[in-house]
C-alpha cells in the first residue's frame, strides 16, 4: 500500500458499513490495513454493528423498519463534532444505509462509497435495486416450474418452497441463489420479512473466492436479518438536494455473483458518481477476498475527498 496520510491532514473518520446478515466483523481485514496505513494521521476507522446485527443485542422483532436498522449509523454521524465529516463505505445492503445517512446528514458526509452495494437514485424508491435481484430470483423459480411441469425436474429435487410478499419461490439444488431462507413478515407487522443466506449461496455466490477459513467464520457469525423490502418500497425517493449533493464513488466487484457486475453498472448509470473503481478479482465479499485493493481504494478516496 502507499505511504500513510500525513499527520497534519484534517481529522478523518472512516465508517465501514456491513450488509445484510453480517456485522462489523466482516471488515476485519480492511480495518486492520487502514489502521496500519493511516497510523500517522489523526483518524478513526469504525465498523459499527447495525441494529440486530453482529453483537448488537436487539432482535429482529425490535427493528421493524429500515431506519430502525440503520439507527446506529445515524447516531454515530450525529455524534461527530461540528465541522467534522466522515467517509462512509457501504457494502451490499449497507449501501442503502449509507444513502439514508447521506440523506439525513449530508453535512456530515465527505464522500459516500458503495462497495458492490445497492445505490439508490433520486427518482425511484430505495428498493429499486433490490427488486431487480428479486426479479432474477423469480426467473429462476419460473424455470423450475417449467421443468417440473414438463417432467424434466423431479419434485424430490426441490429443496424448499418459500412464501414471501412478492410471490412463491421454489429452490432447486442446481440453483444455489435460491437456497436462502426467506420468511414473510408476521401478521401484526412487528417482524419484517426475514432473510438468511443459504450454505450453497455462501459457498458459490457470495464467498466463492474467499478462503475456507473465512467461509467458516462467516457461517458461524452471520445472523438472520432482513432486506426490509416492504418498508423500502413505500419510501419516497431520496432527495437531490441532500443525498444527491453528496459526492459518491462506486467500487465494482467484477466477480460478484450476488449483485452482478451488470447490476452494479446499471445502478451507476442511473445515478452517476464522481468515480468508478473496479476490482477484477473480487467476489461479493470484496473486503475479504481482495482486502488490499479495497483498503487502498479507501485510502485514495480519503486523500481525495476529505
Amino acid at each position: 500500500m502507499q505511504a500513510p496520510i500525513m499527520a497534519d491532514a484534517a481529522p478523518i473518520t472512516i465508517v465501514l458499513v456491513h450488509g445484510a446478515c453480517h456485522g462489523g466483523w466482516c471488515w476485519y481485514k480492511v480495518a486492520a490495513r487502514l489502521r496500519s496505513s493511516l497510523a500517522a494521521a489523526s483518524f478513526r476507522v469504525l465498523t459499527p454493528d447495525l441494529a440486530a446485527s453482529g453483537v448488537d443485542e436487539r432482535r429482529l422483532r425490535e427493528v421493524p423498519t429500515f431506519r430502525d436498522y440503520t439507527a446506529p449509523l445515524l447516531d454515530l454521524l450525529r455524534s461527530l463534532p461540528d465541522g467534522e465529516k466522515a467517509i462512509l463505505v457501504g457494502h451490499s445492503l449497507g449501501g442503502l444505509s449509507v444513502a439514508l445517512a447521506a440523506e439525513e446528514h449530508p453535512e456530515k458526509v465527505a464522500a459516500a462509497v458503495f462497495l458492490c452495494a445497492f445505490m439508490p437514485d433520486c427518482t425511484s424508491p430505495p428498493s429499486h435495486g433490490l427488486l431487480k435481484v428479486i426479479e432474477r430470483m423469480h426467473r429462476f423459480a419460473s424455470m423450475n416450474e417449467f421443468l417440473m411441469g414438463n417432467g424434466l425436474l423431479n419434485e424430490k429435487f426441490v429443496v424448499f418452497r418459500i412464501q414471501h410478499p412478492y410471490g412463491t419461490i421454489e429452490s432447486n439444488r442446481d440453483v444455489p441463489q435460491l437456497d436462502n431462507e426467506i420468511k414473510p413478515p408476521d401478521n401484526d407487522g412487528k417482524l419484517p420479512a426475514s432473510f438468511m443466506f443459504g450454505p450453497q449461496t455462501i459457498e458459490q455466490n457470495v464467498y466463492q473466492l474467499c478462503s475456507n477459513e473465512d467461509k467458516t467464520l462467516a457461517k458461524s457469525l452471520m445472523r438472520v436479518g432482513s432486506l426490509f423490502l416492504e418498508d423500502l418500497n413505500i419510501q419516497k425517493p431520496l432527495s437531490k438536494d441532500r443525498y444527491g449533493s453528496v459526492r459518491k464513488v462506486y467500487i465494482v466487484a467484477e466477480q460478484d455473483r450476488a449483485i452482478s457486475e451488470g447490476l452494479q453498472r446499471w445502478m451507476v448509470s442511473n445515478n452517476p458518481v464522481e468515480e468508478v473503481k473496479e476490482i477484477e478479482t473480487a467476489d461479493h465479499m470484496a473486503m475479504i477476498s481482495t482486502p488490499d485493493d479495497v483498503a487502498q481504494y479507501i485510502v485514495d478516496i480519503t486523500k481525495n475527498y476529505n
